[in-house]
């Protein structure tokens, strides 16, 4: 009996560690993902911001060519208006680009607790697969030093085994 307890024991730790590694396998799947997809964040927001810039420079630059055909001077009012548009249109690149990274470092965090939960779900596996079979195998222990029983000979010379128990658990085997 001792050996199936041991058998148990060894059976239980291995069945946890396989869970744990599967369910391992699972989350760091999911941080690769998650950084995948902060990759893409910033390239979508640097894509978007590059072109919000090219579709504002040529209303800038139509807007500046409709003024010079009409005769109306580059100085003074419309060259301030100028240089305002030119910030605007920065500041709305810029606000594209943080928008995008914004994105990209929440997962890009998802990614690192991903990281940190997988690490964390490994020494659970392994402590909790030798914990499993240390309590496989103390129950089974005492489960079978409780249960042992010796066969012994009647003194009343019939022959007849009688069976009795024997007090049993680990220290008593």
């Amino acid at each position: 009996m001792p050996q199936a307890a041991v058998i148990l024991a060894v059976v239980g730790a291995a069945a946890a560690k396989r869970s744990a590694d599967q369910k391992s396998k699972l989350i760091k799947q999911e941080g690769k993902l998650a950084e995948k997809e902060a990759r893409q964040e910033r390239q979508a927001a640097k894509i978007e911001a590059d072109s919000f810039r090219r579709r504002q420079s040529r209303l800038l630059a139509s807007s500046r060519a409709l003024r010079a055909g009409s005769g109306v001077s580059a100085a003074g009012s419309p060259l301030l208006v100028d240089e305002a548009t030119a910030a605007e249109i920065e500041l709305g690149r810029l606000t594209l680009l943080a928008a995008g990274e914004t994105r990209a470092r929440r997962l890009k965090n998802f990614a690192n607790l991903k990281k940190f939960e997988e690490l964390e779900n490994r020494i659970q596996g392994l402590f909790g697969g030798f914990s499993a079979g240390a309590n496989t195998f103390m129950t089974a222990r005492s489960s079978f030093g409780s249960q042992q029983q010796t066969t012994t000979t009647s003194s009343s010379g019939t022959g007849r085994a009688e069976t009795t128990s024997k007090p049993g658990g680990i220290g008593g085997v």
